[in-house]
């Protein structure tokens, strides 16, 4: 099985809403490798250009995915995808706030859901898939996505406080306080929840818990000699039952099980998007 990840940032302005592009390809055995999808915070828009993957929603059995979808922010393990032959996956990331700016989502209609793409954004997404599709290579679907994002710029909506707050839980994996973050904006905690809901899905305490989670994935993945109680104090966890309990409500599995079911495929996360990676 080998497989490649390219990635890059989107450029300019557009960097505030879209985090950057990804491509995954290779080549799976006839049965499949399966991947759990713990909790996750992104939002994005996928595309499948040879083997659509497999997914199995809530136990249910496996479907195909269409040829291009949007998939919301998830509040728990809700699916497994799977890769089986000739895997060629292009992927749109956008920031916390990004989808809603640019296309005016209500977000909390996203959250747990993963739709084709023609029944989110309408016949405008048509456009973006048949570049993404005519495009020969990674840079130019990159080059081609992002061209057509930029068209959508003039008439994003403005940004706000809330979306620097938000980044802010990403970047510092869930550690900044909501009510710290909502003082800073002058606002009450439930005006910045409220707030907070309507641009990214979720409110702030699910998407820094699930953040923090992810934070210590990622360094466990980095580092995969060092304790995980060690990684889960560094993150903000009051202790290994804290993160453990954290971990089977998120991810469905406590850490070492969740590691055990993981396929080793090579990731990048929304801050890393210059290199190729094989595995």
């Amino acid at each position: 099985m080998q497989t490649k990840l390219y990635g890059r940032r989107a450029r300019g302005p557009l960097g505030r809403l879209v985090a950057g592009f990804r491509e995954r390809s290779g080549v799976f055995p006839s049965a499949g490798v399966g991947l759990p999808l713990p909790a996750r915070t992104e939002q994005f828009i996928e595309f499948y250009l040879a083997e659509p993957y497999r997914v199995r929603v809530d136990g249910a059995a496996p479907e195909p995915t269409p040829e291009a979808v949007v998939v919301g922010p998830q509040t728990y393990r809700r699916a497994e995808i799977n890769f089986a032959g000739e895997v060629l996956t292009f992927t749109i990331h956008f920031r916390p706030t990004g989808f809603h700016r640019l296309f005016g989502m209500d977000m909390p209609q996203l959250v747990n859901q993963a739709a084709p793409l023609r029944d989110v954004l309408g016949p405008c997404g048509d456009d973006l898939r048949s570049a993404v599709f005519a495009a020969r290579d990674f840079q130019e679907r990159a080059e081609a996505a992002e061209a057509w994002l930029y068209g959508r710029l003039d008439i994003a909506r403005t940004g706000a406080a809330v979306d620097t707050a938000a980044w802010s839980i990403v970047r510092f994996g869930g550690a900044p306080r909501i009510a710290d973050l909502a003082a800073r904006l002058d606002l009450s905690e439930r005006q910045f929840t409220r707030a907070f809901t309507a641009r990214v899905g979720m409110g702030p305490k699910l998407f820094g818990r699930i953040s923090r989670l992810h934070a210590v994935l990622r360094a466990q993945a980095a580092a995969p000699e060092r304790a995980w109680t060690e990684l889960a104090l560094e993150a903000g966890y009051f202790d290994q039952a804290h993160f453990i309990r954290d971990c089977r409500l998120l991810a469905g599995a406590p850490p070492t099980a969740l590691i055990r079911e993981t396929p080793s495929l090579p990731m990048l996360s929304t801050s890393d998007f210059s290199k190729p990676r094989t595995a």
